[in-house]
């Protein structure tokens, strides 16, 4: 099930279930350390904010949850609402991701795919200032145009480049 199928609202929220529900047994049941789990939590959270950006670009305001619904009977949020809600879970993961990961991990999302998610979410509100300092938080993070050779652009999207200097959030090969 490709990621990118989520503009699809049975999938869209599967995944928003699936994210909620690492997040409560988590809550509950984990014996790890409160940095380790923050770290996880931000990860999670991102990938939440990220299929709510998806079905929010499409709908508008869509049903938000934040916990495993006890209902199935739960009102739509206005669209402010549902941008909302997707900016403060970019804010939890730009506040807890690291710029980068070992090399053992590295393809996890950082603090940069958080700002620039964010930036985004920013763009569609319209609040053109907050999206470029989100932007420009982004190339603090070390991220830069990739400028190899005269055809850069075209080979930007080869395989062999899919972990470059501009890479931000890419399904690794």
């Amino acid at each position: 099930n490709c990621l990118y199928s989520i503009w699809l609202r049975s999938t869209a929220y599967k995944q928003i279930r699936e994210t909620n529900q690492f997040l409560s047994l988590q809550r509950k049941y984990s014996e790890f350390s409160a940095d380790r789990n923050k770290l996880w939590e931000a990860q999670v959270r991102f990938f939440r904010a990220f299929v709510y950006f998806q079905l929010a670009k499409r709908h508008g305001g869509v049903i938000l949850y934040d916990d495993l619904p006890v209902s199935t009977n739960k009102a739509r949020s206005s669209a402010e609402e549902t941008w909302q809600f997707i900016a403060d879970d970019l804010d939890f993961a730009a506040n807890n991701l690291p710029k980068e990961w070992d090399a053992a991990n590295k393809g996890r999302i950082t603090k940069g795919a958080a700002y620039a998610l964010r930036g985004k979410v920013y763009m569609w509100k319209k609040e053109w200032r907050k999206a470029a300092d989100d932007f420009e938080e982004v190339s603090k993070c070390g991220y830069k145009l990739y400028t190899n050779g005269t055809d850069a652009y075209k080979q930007l999207f080869k395989a062999a480049n899919e972990r470059c200097d501009e890479m931000i959030f890419s399904l690794q090969c």
